[in-house]
């Protein structure tokens, strides 16, 4: 047999070989992490920051009963009063933090596959800040998850009632599809890696930087919850807003949030940046994707944490910096590039990874400027939009400033 025959057969056998192993490893993850789950209980967590008296009123939806719920609170001067799916809280704070738990509520329903909240209604009298935590445990192959949860913040001042994390309640859903997403993710990571080490010719571009974060963003979401279930978990400890600071490019507030950050920004930008170039060394394209990625969020996250007392949560600023390096590179480099591109015909590349790089910035900057002139008056609104153009400007303007410095690295060699 030809020897050239006999090396393309070789070549075919790793490949066969990476492709089993990627589907054996994703039938063993799925298996582990999303077979079996079963509803085990179902907790209440409500921390009440008031003036004397304290006057409360929280009503569960339907599906809730709390009648056979001894709640437990730190404060020996509130009373608590449950029937049903309805709880009344009353007494003297005593400028106390309240903390009260509830166990073993009854569910009338498997939340094992919800895709959507059932909200909480809170009525409060006075001064008053409450965070209502809700959550379903499941059991599962490697222990409990909570498979359901909502946090429900809100703060009365005069009479106005306002959300404190942006919207009212922000729920974790859907989680054993972000088990077989993080399955997937892992799975891939592990077929990513085997090709590198079996030096199959195309596994030079995989994004492994990429699949690696996505498995920490789901493997977290799964796991830990949402960054305001950590918050939530031990009452606002030092040592949670700590792990949500160090995380928070990585935890989002809510399902809804999570799956736009990902696959509305971080996978377009982030397979782009890391596959879409020719890149001089893994190396420089490591050091650079995660200094774009994490850099810039935490002196964002410097500077918004002292202003608003909430760790900044989600990728929606990485994504922002990460695109806006990934074009301005497209810039510094458009000459190599488009020669590039036109020596080996491969036109149809450098177009997809211009739309792939640019999409999740013009979605991010182009979005959030149609907000703000939508809602000029919703200060919320227009303090979120002026911080995302706000990290797109100074991402630019580091970028700019360091395009000499950046030319002379040679980062890029082409596409």
């Amino acid at each position: 047999m030809d020897r050239s025959i006999k090396i393309k057969l070789y070549l075919r056998r790793r490949e066969v070989t990476c492709a089993i192993l990627f589907l054996l490893s994703f039938a063993i993850m799925h298996t582990v992490f999303v077979a079996d789950w079963k509803q085990k209980d179902c907790k209440l967590k409500v921390i009440i920051v008031a003036d004397d008296p304290v006057d409360v009123k929280i009503y569960l939806p339907p599906d809730y009963d709390v009648r056979d719920s001894t709640p437990k609170s730190n404060v020996e001067s509130i009373n608590v009063e449950v029937s049903s799916g309805d709880i009344m809280i009353h007494g003297k704070s005593n400028n106390n933090l309240i903390v009260i738990d509830f166990e073993k509520i009854g569910l009338l329903r498997s939340m094992l596959n919800a895709d959507e909240m059932n909200p909480i209604e809170v009525v409060a009298v006075g001064n008053v800040t409450i965070y209502c935590h809700l959550f379903v445990l499941s059991e599962t192959k490697i222990g409990e998850v909570v498979c359901y949860s909502m946090v429900y913040a809100v703060q009365n001042m005069k009479g106005v009632v306002t959300p404190i994390f942006g919207n009212f309640a922000n729920e974790k859903v859907r989680t054993r599809d972000c088990a077989v997403w993080f399955s997937m993710a892992i799975s891939l990571l592990l077929f990513m890696l085997l090709s590198r080490v079996l030096r199959i010719t195309w596994a030079e571009r995989l994004p492994i930087l990429t699949c690696t974060l996505t498995g920490v963003m789901f493997g977290l979401y799964l796991y830990a919850g949402t960054g305001l279930d950590i918050l939530m978990a031990d009452s606002f400890s030092t040592p949670n807003i700590l792990t949500v600071l160090a995380l928070g490019s990585l935890l989002h507030s809510s399902f809804s949030h999570l799956f736009n950050d990902f696959f509305l920004g971080f996978l377009p930008a982030g397979v782009a940046f890391e596959s879409g170039f020719r890149w001089k060394s893994r190396k420089a394209m490591a050091e650079t994707y995660l200094a774009s990625f994490f850099l810039f969020n935490l002196l964002i996250t410097a500077i918004s944490y002292p202003m608003h007392g909430i760790p900044p949560m989600g990728s929606s600023y990485p994504v922002i910096s990460l695109a806006t390096v990934l074009v301005s590179l497209l810039f510094i480099f458009r000459e190599r590039i488009v020669s590039d591109a036109a020596e080996k015909k491969a036109s149809a590349r450098l177009v997809i990874l211009c739309g792939f790089g640019s999409y999740p910035l013009l979605r991010g900057i182009y979005d959030w400027l149609g907000y703000i002139i939508e809602y000029p008056t919703n200060r919320g609104v227009v303090g979120e939009g002026a911080s995302h153009l706000m990290v797109f400007a100074f991402t630019l303007f580091i970028a700019f400033s360091a395009r000499e410095y950046l030319a002379k690295q040679e980062l890029i060699l082409g596409v």
